[in-house]
């Protein structure tokens, strides 16, 4: 008896210009465009975006780098992370800027990874009904997170000062 190996398919693999994450993608999506799993950014398989890594980032230019509007939910047994932006490079995200508007219910926690030593930092709260601007010149990566069980809907801005 001989057993016969079927070979996974090929997998397209693209860095998601929102988040920096590597993405596998199925070839016969080539020339569509897909969300992100990981932060919803519109991604066009097959495009080239490249990290280059004089440049950094590769939504870098001027206004808005990108936009997300959704409703969040904590997980019921405990509190839920979501990446907003990274540097690839693990570089500081100096000209970057955060806008965070909260429709509720509740309140949504804002921490970063601050460039030069890699530690966790509070980027601060964002209650209902409130909207807060953070520049992100010092960290390399900016996430939210809920408390156990919480849901809010949000909507955050990165742009990029010119």
């Amino acid at each position: 008896m001989s057993a016969t190996a079927t070979a996974a398919p090929e997998r397209l693999s693209q860095r998601c210009p929102g988040c920096g994450r590597i993405l596998r993608i199925p070839p016969e999506l080539k020339g569509q465009k897909v969300a992100c799993k990981f932060c919803d950014h519109a991604v066009e398989v097959g495009a080239t975006n490249e990290v280059d890594p004089e440049r950094g980032l590769t939504h870098v230019g001027t206004g808005t780098a990108f936009q997300i509007e959704r409703t969040w939910s904590g997980n019921v047994d405990k509190e839920s992370r979501y990446t907003v932006i990274r540097h690839p490079a693990k570089q500081a995200l100096k000209g970057y800027t955060l806008a965070v508007e909260n429709h509720g219910p509740s309140r949504m926690h804002l921490a970063g990874i601050r460039a030069a030593d890699n530690q966790a930092m509070s980027l601060g709260k964002v209650r209902p009904n409130e909207v807060r601007i953070i520049p992100l010149d010092d960290v390399n990566q900016a996430y939210l997170w809920l408390d156990k069980g919480a849901t809010t809907t949000m909507k955050l801005i990165v742009s990029r000062s010119s």
